[in-house]
């Protein structure tokens, strides 16, 4: 059985990400237009496609 599918709008620097993946999801994509928050998500989250403004 495949894990949850978990989508992160305004996703900041991915706190809602962090705990999706903690309960067992596959955060696949993540939105965040705030250039300041998009760096840091890309940061923290590196593997996850989005739509970033940074």
């Amino acid at each position: 059985m495949s894990r949850p599918i978990g989508v992160d709008l305004f996703a900041g620097s991915g706190g809602m990400s962090l705990g999706f993946e903690k309960a067992g999801f596959d955060v696949v994509a993540a939105v965040e237009l705030d250039p300041v928050h998009a760096a840091a998500r890309k940061f923290n989250f590196p593997d996850c496609s989005g739509m970033w403004k940074a």
